[in-house]
């Protein structure tokens, strides 16, 4: 029998990305968050989230030495093989794979517009590097938000670089300026979630200042319109509360990782969305998230 690399598409039932070496299922067992807590609608992250992402690729990266690229498994990003493949250049990320199994990746063809992952042949610690200048990624596929619906949910894991160039700064969003959904971190270093239906507006701060650069776990869910139908968290503890009665069913979307008006400053390590309330799983999502991380006490 012929021996070498296999790869996999639509693998384990609806995993959409490439699987190199090993079949998934010879793998020992393991949980990640997306076996605990299923129905994703796109998640990014450079550790493996379910079993079936073990022997998946998690980045697609670019060595500024030659522009040569090549995808990795969460484990070659971790044990020296990305680090390897750079030498002693940098490395940009040109796809971030999407493990929900949708197949939504995050992509970015533009150069001198990807984000960093080595530095100097040296993995960089905070996870994914945005420049803060002009660093973005495009969704596959727009992500629709609907609070009459069925609710939403966004777990992100990132550290924002106040000394970031510009006065705001986003992380997702609609490229288009309505109806669009974006999470931002502003200089005063607080963490606003906007929703806009194309008419109402929800602009939500968080109460506290979070500007010191530290990596945090920034939470939010949205159970429905009504007066207190968003929530937000921040390591695991609840920051504010907003009213979503004034948000129609037009919905909100997102496609974009960092908006190129006001580029993300920072280093991200993970994004989970929801296109669900996730009320009820929180705890259990930023526990694991956490317990991997080790981002708050």
């Amino acid at each position: 029998m012929p021996t070498g690399h296999y790869r996999f598409r639509r693998s384990l039932g609806n995993v959409g990305s490439r699987f190199r070496g090993a079949r998934p299922d010879t793998y020992p067992l393991y949980t990640g968050v997306l076996d605990s807590y299923p129905g994703a609608a796109a998640a990014y992250s450079l550790r493996a989230l379910s079993r079936g992402w073990l022997a998946g690729d998690v980045v697609e990266v670019r060595r500024s030495s030659d522009s040569a690229t090549q995808s990795f498994t969460a484990n070659e990003v971790a044990n020296g093989t990305l680090e390897a493949f750079c030498g002693v250049a940098d490395g940009y990320v040109s796809t971030w794979y999407d493990q929900s199994g949708n197949a939504n990746d995050a992509t970015q063809i533009a150069t001198a517009s990807q984000p960093k992952i080595v530095d100097a042949g040296v993995l960089v610690v905070g996870g994914i590097d945005f420049d803060g200048v002009d660093d973005s990624m495009d969704l596959t596929s727009a992500l629709t938000i609907d609070p009459s619906a069925s609710g939403f949910a966004s777990f992100i894991s990132c550290a924002f670089d106040k000394n970031a160039t510009g006065a705001s700064q986003v992380f997702i969003r609609n490229s288009n300026l309505n109806p669009k959904h974006q999470i931002a971190f502003n200089t005063n270093g607080k963490y606003r979630y906007n929703l806009n239906d194309g008419t109402n507006n929800l602009f939500a701060d968080t109460a506290s200042d979070y500007g010191d650069n530290s990596l945090r776990l920034f939470s939010t869910t949205i159970t429905g319109q009504s007066s207190t139908g968003l929530t937000h968290f921040v390591n695991g503890t609840q920051d504010s509360q907003h009213d979503t009665s004034l948000i129609g069913d037009t919905g909100a979307s997102i496609d974009q990782i960092s908006w190129a008006s006001f580029p993300f400053g920072g280093s991200v390590k993970e994004l989970i969305l929801y296109p669900s309330d996730q009320s009820a799983n929180r705890v259990g999502i930023e526990t694991n998230i956490n317990d991997h991380y080790s981002i708050y006490a």
